[in-house]
């Protein structure tokens, strides 16, 4: 999984999720990331996936070959 996004969003505004990635840099390798998905099968109504980060760095806009898979 990639998780991108940025956090550049303007402070000011009340909006909601508006820094939902503004730690995203602060994780180091083997720390964990968990991800909330809908189910339309699970009772609780969400999945949880667990993921462990392997890797963090900023890249350019333009580079998409980090979307690519291994």
């Amino acid at each position: 999984m990639v998780v991108a996004g940025h956090s550049s969003y303007w402070k000011a505004d009340r909006g909601r999720y508006k820094t939902v990635f503004g730690n995203l840099m602060e994780l180091d390798a083997g720390e964990e990331v968990w991800v909330y998905t809908k189910s339309s099968i699970e009772k609780s109504g969400y999945i949880l996936h667990r993921y462990r980060v392997t890797a963090s760095y900023n890249t350019d806009p333009t580079n998409v070959g980090v979307l690519l898979p291994d």
